[in-house]
């Protein structure tokens, strides 16, 4: 009667555990932290600087570490900046990552997300363990991960430039989600940005470019080069150890076209402490 007795509690809480895994509650993660909210007549967007953030990716895994779902918002989705997912009964560690970055490639077998382009990119953690008493809403605190250098032409724009190149010597192109660190280092990759005939003859045309940032402080050599539109070369520039952080800007300026060239350096606006430098 005792073996029996036992064997009827072990098949209790075995049954109970079988319960507990089949059930699932509906959790509704609203995202806060660096970036903003935008609404609109048909959206209620994310975004950062003004601007929208294109794709938000959620990814659910359980405290052995498997993957058990994910989901992909883009800013056309009108519960972007709140979507929900159905988790069960138990521990989890939700991942997200919001970015205005273009050519995202996500792969879950190396836990992480690459970009052709990179651009504002935020990413948040938690723990949840899902019970009758959880909360159906869950906030969730997005960090930046970014980091921008702001090239400023300080003097006059020649009407011949059709684009600048902007070369940094070391630039990070990806993001492990599980960790929230820096991947996919590129070596001297030159990002081409267009000059409008409209900025002829002004001085102090600034240029940007994001990239994914390690959390330490670290630095990179950056190299300007203008060009007419045959992609003749018309003013060069360069800085060395250029300081780089996580949510800094970096502004770097100084003179690309006049005989005698100097570059300075400085970081901040709505983001962190402002750097700064001159070439």
């Amino acid at each position: 009667m005792a073996v029996a007795a036992l064997l009827t509690i072990s098949c209790e809480k075995a049954d109970l555990s079988l319960l507990n895994q089949a059930k699932t509650k509906e959790i509704t993660f609203c995202l806060a932290g660096d970036l903003q909210m935008e609404q609109h007549a048909m959206t209620r967007a994310l975004t950062a600087d003004g601007k929208q953030l294109t794709d938000l990716w959620l990814l659910d895994y359980d405290q052995d570490g498997n993957l058990l779902q994910q989901l992909h918002k883009t800013a056309d989705d009108a519960d972007q900046q709140s979507p929900t997912m159905a988790l069960t009964y138990g521990t989890h560690t939700i991942y997200a990552i919001a970015s205005r970055g273009t050519g995202a490639e996500i792969s879950t077998e190396d836990k992480t997300v690459t970009w052709a382009t990179t651009s504002d990119t935020f990413w948040a953690k938690a723990e949840l363990t899902v019970s009758d008493g959880t909360s159906n809403t869950q906030e969730l605190q997005m960090a930046r991960v970014a980091t921008k250098l702001q090239v400023v032409v300080q003097d006059a724009m020649p009407s011949a430039v059709a684009t600048v190149d902007v070369t940094p010597q070391t630039w990070y192109y990806g993001l492990d989600y599980t960790t929230g660190e820096a991947t996919a280092a590129a070596t001297a990759t030159t990002r081409t940005m267009t000059i409008p005939a409209t900025k002829a003859g002004q001085t102090g045309v600034a240029l940007s470019l994001y990239g994914i940032s390690p959390a330490t402080d670290w630095t990179t050599d950056v190299s300007i080069t203008a060009k007419d539109a045959d992609g003749n070369t018309v003013g060069t520039a360069s800085k060395a150890a250029v300081p780089m952080a996580r949510n800094r800007v970096t502004v770097l300026s100084g003179s690309l076209f006049a005989g005698t060239r100097g570059l300075s350096l400085s970081v901040a606006d709505t983001w962190g402490e402002q750097l700064e430098a001159s070439w």
